[in-house]
């Protein structure tokens, strides 16, 4: 097919069963990462990460997904609904940007716990100092 008559229609493959979405203490599954295409709204795109200590380690595949609105109209942002998937190539060359808007928020995800963790312990250990030196 030419490059020019690609198009995101076709890109999507069907997403199948969905993926099995589970962490316990931060080890598991789940889904990291938000970009939101006009044009297949409100579904967006996100990626399906393994975690270890809630960090994401190993990005798994890409899928459109939405979330299901109850009768008043409100979204389950727990929940997700998976429409369909597409490749890392295909959407960065149908969307140049997107893998980089959606692996850079996963990014920091990870981060932010480790400085937590970090800052956490340090306080601890001052704490726990100032506790030895009364």
């Amino acid at each position: 097919m030419a490059e020019g008559t690609d198009s995101m229609a076709t890109a999507l493959k069907p997403a199948g069963e969905a993926p099995g979405l589970f962490r316990f203490n931060g080890i598991g599954t789940t889904m990291l990462g938000r970009f939101a295409d006009a044009a297949l709204a409100p579904a967006y795109f996100s990626i399906l990460w393994v975690t270890l200590v809630w960090i994401p380690l190993i990005p798994c595949r890409i899928y459109l997904v939405s979330h299901p609105v109850d009768a008043k109209g409100k979204a389950d942002t727990q929940m997700y609904r998976f429409h369909a998937r597409i490749g890392r190539a295909d959407l960065a060359r149908l969307r140049p940007g997107s893998m980089g808007r959606l692996l850079w928020p996963s990014f920091f995800d990870g981060l932010a716990f480790i400085v937590a963790v970090v800052l956490g312990v340090t306080a601890l250990a001052f704490a726990i100092m100032y506790v030895i030196d009364k």
